[in-house]
């Protein structure tokens, strides 16, 4: 910009702060107009330790959903006042606000208290709808805003009392809904790909019970309150590892136990990671995303010359997370990609013997209903986390095709899963484009 002098009124001036006179600045063909104007602090509270036999219903905020129905207490666990969040208040955490950490209470949401830590507040509908004010608060431009308006040297924090003064562009109500009809009209076309995403995914599940020809015996004895295991089916003396009894899944293919097909496993590197990348990058959990390797967060490893020569995956192996919350734990996925890569503590790397199971169908095995009813049956809860270990894991069975046959399999899945990844990657595209338009629409640079 070849501006180089930036006035404001002194009315304006609410505090000596240089960069949040040089970062809100807005653009936009639409009136601004002072925040303190429109919304109004919400601090109605009640006292659920007061009722110590009552249910209260909790709700939380993420950058990523909003605001969410997130728990149910008794009056007895809670020993604070919550405050009270009725339809069309927003809420948001003042330490993550500049992530977008903010939420809209509607209909669906059936709880209604929130922890005193969050800001609540409401609008003047005649000014602003609330529904506007919300997709303001998820724009890029206005999150820089925030951040130019959050103070606080280690943790920043947006009071309510800052966020009063920040001006933001205001249409006339009719054009706010008109803006509001557009971006759900994109939304509608995003969930649409979501669904059939979703049907896709459904497909692969039933074309792999399919091929398989997967049939599972329910006991018919439903109300019985006894349950029998064989003798040589107990691995341990645990009523959730013998609930599940496998021989009652059928396939036209023999199973096979994983201890029988497996070459080597290794535990990876408890050592700590850091986040210089002139070292090697590690696999940890959270890089595991839907059977398939993410490498978008990593951190990295320094490994001595022992350790590159133990620690480093090579292709074919599979790392599986071993510890983890119930739905995750269990979670794997074939390491492909070029370059070194180490991994972490939390996961096992797995070498299969190839002439017998490729790696590829493992992982679809085990990331399936077989798999998962397996895990789910031996997996111990220790400190919150479920674990598995790798003699459990070697006594986990998997249905075995010959080879050229398990390369068909991977194929046709393989068709089937990429179609599901386009749609789940079209109707992300199609929201973030969507707030994209929105933004420009609302904020504009002349």
């Amino acid at each position: 910009m070849s501006v180089k002098l930036t006035t404001i009124k002194f009315s304006d001036v609410t505090a000596w702060d240089v960069k949040r006179y040089l970062s809100s600045v807005i653009y936009s063909d639409f009136e601004t107009i002072a925040l303190s104007k429109l919304i109004q602090e919400e601090s109605s509270k009640i006292k659920p330790y007061e009722h110590p036999n009552d249910d209260f219903k909790i709700l939380g905020v993420s950058n990523k959903v909003g605001l969410f129905d997130n728990d149910v207490r008794k009056g007895s666990k809670i020993n604070q006042q919550y405050k009270i969040v009725e339809n069309g208040f927003l809420a948001f955490n003042p330490y993550r606000i500049n992530v977008g950490s903010i939420g809209i209470k509607t209909t669906e949401h059936k709880h209604d208290l929130i922890s005193p830590a969050y800001v609540v507040f409401s609008c003047n509908l005649k000014l602003i709808l609330p529904e506007y004010l919300f997709l303001l608060f998820k724009t890029k431009a206005f999150i820089e805003i925030i951040k130019s308006s959050t103070k606080g040297s280690v943790r920043q924090i947006l009071s309510f009392d800052i966020l009063r003064d920040i001006k933001v562009p205001l249409p006339d109500i009719a054009t706010q809904r008109k803006i509001l009809a557009q971006y759900d009209n994109s939304l509608d076309l995003s969930q649409e790909m979501i669904h059939e995403s979703k049907e896709l995914y459904s497909k692969f599940a039933s074309f792999l019970l399919k091929v398989l020809d997967i049939k599972i015996e329910e006991n018919n004895e439903s109300a019985s309150m006894m349950t029998f295991i064989r003798f040589k089916n107990t691995n341990r003396w645990d009523y959730q590892m013998n609930s599940f009894d496998f021989d009652s899944v059928k396939s036209k293919y023999p199973f096979c136990k994983v201890s029988k097909l497996l070459v080597e496993s290794q535990y990876g590197s408890s050592k700590k990671a850091v986040e210089i990348d002139k070292f090697t990058p590690i696999l940890r959990m959270n890089n595991i995303i839907n059977g398939e390797l993410d490498f978008t967060s990593l951190k990295y490893l320094e490994l001595n010359e022992k350790e590159m020569e133990t620690r480093l995956l090579d292709q074919g192996d599979i790392v599986f997370n071993r510890t983890n919350s119930k739905e995750l734990v269990g979670k794997c996925a074939v390491f492909d990609a070029a370059g070194e890569y180490t991994f972490a503590s939390y996961l096992i790397r797995l070498k299969l013997d190839e002439n017998l199971v490729l790696p590829e169908y493992f992982t679809i095995i085990l990331n399936s209903f077989i798999g998962r009813r397996q895990i789910n049956a031996v997996s111990r809860q220790i400190t919150g986390q479920v674990n598995i270990n790798v003699d459990e894991l070697g006594g986990f069975r998997i249905p075995l095709p010959s080879i050229e046959e398990q390369k068909s399999m991977i194929r046709s899945l393989s068709d089937l899963k990429n179609k599901a990844k386009d749609s789940t990657k079209k109707a992300k595209e199609t929201k973030e484009s969507a707030l994209l338009k929105l933004e420009e629409r609302i904020f504009n640079e002349t």
